[in-house]
């Protein structure tokens, strides 16, 4: 069931995150989640004043072109608030005590007339969105952010309902429609099981992002390893072909098997997933080639991507992707999740490193300009307070990354195959790589081999060394130095000790049991 007619007052959330908008800062790209409540609202979205939501046309002329190249370079920076949007809703949603409001008004908007009540609030909620932004790009922004707030709130809602269904404390919710006012088609319950042997091959998969590594016809692409891999692959032959054999005899490698990696942000979670990919590539591909093992960002449900699904063209096909927040679909059915953690204060550090930091606190009714933006990152930068209350802010936003990614995955009694503490990977890298492959299911002939052991450390010493090269296979990002940490961010972790839930969660170094934000969502 939907969950858009509840934004009656969830609108303030979706404003508020606008208001902020021209301080949204990220390195990452989360793409939009599109569910059954995002279904129901754009049905009811096209059902609004055609003013309210349509993009100003270009005009005819000799600046369309360079308008073109405005709005696609638009589109790139929108894309780019992802991350800092999620983080703002969380933020939000937790002043507002949305899970609160929700458990006590859900049963009384079901009463309502839900399709006259979501047109009505949807409208008044673009009209705001529209008045609020520069009239010189308005509409284009507005739709744009718009969606991807819709389509955020709406997954938050929606599982929450679905959680509360599925204990049976609402019932008779009305079925979501399709755009065109036909009932959605559910996809069946998923249960994998593995293949013995892959006769896959992912080249032209459409049913993945056109980015990931494997789908085109080219061998830098194809292949899933990227140039350092393939050379030693290359040059070690000879060591690597027992390990080879081992892994890629029929019932060793999980054939079909969907993997995801996550982890709250600068955790290691490229690491983790590079780690997962090498093995994944070694053994979902029955030859050099990789055709059949695709992997890269934004994990996908498998009933939609039909990998490891019976009855499919890439039944057999396999996957490792990459991700810091669910989509929908994927907690329930991926069949193996893998998370990262690290000491809280380097994953923070990371952050202030990467100047996502300092933001202006969010205030009703205030839209900040970019130069206030700057003054006040400026201000805070070298205010104690500021800075220390920023701190305990952005562990606490950590804090809920995991927990939301722990709660999810465990609210559908499903399991985190292995979580990987950075620290314990930097103290015996062999250990981690053999546990990371161990809980994808392959066997232990082929976990065990010392060659292909050996080659997936090796790739993480390369990875971290040259994070620059072959980017789009490893999805690897700049790291940090010691003396960068030690210039910036020396008085970091006596603020975030200052704060007792944070002080407990780096004692345990991000332990979920230590993690208050889990415990609470447990509890309630």
């Amino acid at each position: 069931g939907g969950c858009g007619y509840l934004a009656a007052f969830l609108a303030p959330l979706a404003v508020l995150t606008v208001m902020l908008a021209p301080g949204l800062q990220t390195s990452s790209v989360i793409p939009p989640a599109m569910d059954v409540v995002a279904t129901a609202s754009m049905a009811a979205r096209q059902a609004a004043p055609v003013g309210a939501q349509a993009e100003k046309r270009l005009p005819a002329g000799p600046d369309q072109d360079v308008l073109k190249r405005f709005e696609e370079r638009l589109d790139q920076k929108l894309d780019a608030i992802g991350v800092r949007l999620e983080e703002k809703l969380n933020a939000g949603i937790e002043a507002t005590g949305l899970d609160k409001k929700l458990k006590e008004k859900l049963d009384a908007a079901l009463a309502a007339t839900l399709e006259d009540q979501l047109e009505v609030q949807l409208a008044k909620k673009i009209g705001g969105l529209a008045s609020s932004i520069d009239e010189s790009v308005g509409s284009t922004i507005e739709a744009k952010i718009s969606k991807q707030v819709d389509a955020k709130l709406d997954r938050k809602v929606d599982f929450r309902v679905h959680k509360l269904v599925s204990l049976g404390t609402f019932k008779n919710i009305p079925t979501a429609l399709d755009a065109d006012g036909k009932r959605r088609v559910q996809l069946p319950p998923f249960n994998f099981v593995p293949f013995k042997t892959s006769n896959c091959s992912v080249v032209g998969l459409s049913t993945v992002p056109r980015d990931w590594c494997g789908l085109n016809e080219t061998l830098t692409r194809m292949s899933c390893f990227d140039r350092w891999e393939r050379t030693y692959m290359e040059e070690n032959a000879g060591a690597l072909a027992k390990g080879l054999r081992a892994i890629r005899a029929p019932g060793c490698f999980p054939h079909g098997v969907s993997v995801a990696t996550m982890g709250y942000f600068r955790t290691g979670s490229t690491l983790l997933y590079n780690t997962a990919r090498v093995w994944g590539a070694l053994g979902g591909t029955g030859s050099t080639t990789g055709t059949g093992f695709t992997g890269g960002w934004s994990c996908k449900d498998p009933r939609l991507t039909g990998i490891g699904v019976p009855g499919n063209q890439q039944e057999s096909c396999s996957s490792v992707c990459k991700d810091h927040l669910w989509t929908t679909g994927v907690a329930e059915n991926i069949p193996v999740l893998l998370m990262s953690r690290r000491d809280p204060f380097y994953s923070v550090c990371s952050r202030k490193l990467m100047d996502m930091w300092c933001n202006p606190p969010p205030i009703k009714g205030r839209q900040y300009t970019s130069e206030e933006v700057l003054d006040y990152k400026a201000k805070c930068k070298v205010d104690a307070v500021l800075e220390r209350n920023e701190s305990i802010n952005q562990c606490h936003m950590l804090m809920a990354m995991q927990a939301d990614i722990y709660w999810e995955r465990q609210a559908y009694g499903k399991t985190i195959a292995h979580d990987v503490l950075m620290e314990s990977y930097k103290a015996d890298p062999h250990a981690e790589v053999k546990a990371v492959g161990k809980a994808m299911g392959i066997c232990d002939e082929a976990v065990n081999d010392e060659a292909l052991v050996e080659f997936n450390v090796r790739m993480g010493k390369e990875l971290h060394t040259k994070p620059g090269e072959d980017m789009g296979i490893t999805q690897m990002h700049d790291v940090h130095t010691p003396e960068q940490r030690s210039k910036k961010c020396a008085k970091l972790e006596n603020f975030m000790r200052s704060d007792a839930a944070c002080r407990e969660w780096m004692d345990n170094r991000a332990a979920p049991t230590a993690n208050a934000v889990l415990r609470r969502y447990q509890a309630e």
